[in-house]
């Protein structure tokens, strides 16, 4: 990724919000373009392995109930990993780079982990997860003050400069389900342990949602000039942390 589209994204983690109110303002045939021309050529995947595809539909295809009245909407289809969660890591991190991008264009996104389109497969992959967006009626950034976010002491332990924007991640329901621990080498990256029920609603969401936390650490990576390598240790040299399941090592 070019270091200035980097820096931008990066700057847009402090300031941007999730826009549920959307103005009639029409989105350019040409913005709709950079939007795939970005997510295609531009956004780096964590598991470049991993097949995905997108398709940008109007309002009709993605239903009504609890969702936004967004002008468009970003479909992300996906195959699968070697295991249950890689995908879904994949489509967070992607996502986000999106996301941060249409922030800095002017643009207002919501995360959709609940949408049913009606086109649930394409190319011989499945929905995985849906990003409404346009231009937004009212503010479109937040300050610092404005973020609903739990403390670094509460999610972390350690110190490396780039916990502050795996913090101001979006999550579902704003559940911020993680936990990072840098007191070693590197960054643990763990997810939180949930009930059933809450697992059968969310639990999709929530590896998604450890995909945009990473999205924003690969960024801040960048800004701080620090390796983003990522690993996911075997089970016999994965770290343990009660109530928590380990994902990564950054």
């Amino acid at each position: 990724m070019d270091s200035e589209i980097a820096q931008e994204l990066y700057d847009a983690i402090f300031q941007r919000k999730s826009i549920r109110r959307y103005s009639n303002k029409p989105i350019s045939e040409q913005a709709l373009h950079d939007v795939s021309d970005f997510i295609n050529n531009t956004a780096t995947p964590l598991f470049p392995e991993i097949a995905f595809s997108t398709d940008i539909v109007l309002p009709a295809e993605v239903g009504k109930l609890g969702i936004p009245k967004a002008p468009h909407f970003l479909l992300f289809y996906t195959g699968q990993g070697e295991d249950n969660t890689q995908h879904l890591l994949n489509a967070g991190f992607i996502i986000q780079q999106l996301d941060l991008y249409l922030h800095a264009q002017g643009i207002g996104t919501c995360w959709l982990g609940l949408a049913r389109p009606k086109q649930r497969e394409k190319d011989g992959l499945a929905h995985c997860i849906t990003l409404a967006f346009g231009y937004p009626e009212g503010e479109l950034a937040r300050t610092a003050d404005d973020f609903k976010r739990k403390s670094l002491e509460q999610i972390s332990q350690g110190s490396d400069p780039r916990l502050e924007a795996a913090r101001l991640a979006p999550s579902a329901v704003n559940s911020q389900n993680w936990f990072f621990d840098a007191s070693g080498q590197g960054i643990d990256v763990y997810m939180g342990e949930v009930g059933a029920l809450k697992k059968k609603l969310y639990g999709a969401m929530n590896v998604i949602d450890i995909g945009i936390a990473l999205a924003h650490l690969q960024l801040a990576s960048l800004h701080y000039q620090l390796p983003f390598d990522h690993r996911t240790l075997p089970a016999e040299e994965a770290p343990s942390k009660d109530g928590f399941t380990y994902i990564a090592t950054i």
